[in-house]
């Protein structure tokens, strides 16, 4: 059985994971490290919503989860702004390389994507949902690791979209217990694309109107030419000379022929 000091710091540990700290305003939302107010989008038409497990949660229930292997991942790397975040992935949706921990140096495990499953069906009842789990922690990584929206979702039109809670303001005050119930927006499929300093990213498209959204991304898969990736500063990322990009096709390639 979970204690309830476990499930608190499941919580907490999560919302760091968000790189978000904000402060609650009417329809907008402060990010405290960045020192800059964002207007949330109005309610999007179509949504992704979790298995109800609000009983679990809320009576400190475990329940036996499984990280669940995409069969064929197609992202090869992702940069997600404005917070900054770059990824790079291998065929069975590895992470082998993070920004964030570049050298490994912070934390020496490797992390993949997976889909979480528990009671036998997905957590995210009605989307392709993979969330970033330790690649040890694939026969349990916890259904609480699925809870929260830091992940990505793959469309039906093949789309792959970072997760974005629908309602970020309301997330910031204290929930009871610590508990939070999150709803995804689920309109990757009709992702936009918007100009940052002349740099192409994708966005959804309740952000169509607001002229700075918090939340978008650039994203190549392997289907993909191997091209340069950029930062809105017109920083390149990745893949910034023709040798680097034949490297990274060659590269590909060998660990994908079997």
């Amino acid at each position: 059985m979970m204690s309830l000091q476990k499930l608190t710091l499941l919580v907490a540990v999560a919302f760091i994971s968000l790189s978000v700290e904000a402060t609650a305003k009417s329809e907008k939302y402060r990010d405290e490290e960045m020192g800059i107010w964002y207007t949330v989008p109005p309610k999007p038409a179509k949504v992704i919503r979790s298995q109800n497990l609000d009983k679990f949660l809320i009576e400190r229930l475990s329940l036996p989860a499984l990280g669940k292997k995409p069969k064929d991942w197609p992202v090869r790397a992702l940069y997600t702004g404005p917070n900054g975040e770059f990824l790079e992935f291998d065929r069975d949706g590895r992470i082998v390389y993070d920004s964030e921990n570049p050298d490994g140096r912070y934390d020496p495990d490797v992390y993949v994507m997976r889909q979480i499953f528990t009671r036998n069906k997905p957590v995210w009842k009605n989307a392709e949902v993979f969330h970033k789990i330790r690649e040890l922690d694939e026969n349990d990584p916890g259904y609480t690791a699925a809870l929260v929206p830091h992940g990505m979702v793959r469309s039906r039109n093949g789309n792959v979209c970072p997760l974005r809670d629908i309602d970020p303001v309301a997330h910031q005050s204290p929930a009871p217990l610590g508990i939070h119930t999150y709803v995804l927006d689920g309109t990757c499929e009709e992702a936009i694309r918007i100009k940052i300093n002349n740099h192409s990213f994708l966005t959804y498209p309740g952000f169509k109107k607001i002229s700075a959204p918090y939340l978008y991304w650039s994203i190549q898969y392997f289907s993909d030419p191997v091209t340069p990736i950029y930062k809105e500063s017109g920083e390149c990322l990745r893949y910034c000379d023709e040798e680097s990009q034949k490297n990274e096709a060659a590269l590909r390639s060998a660990g994908n022929a079997h």
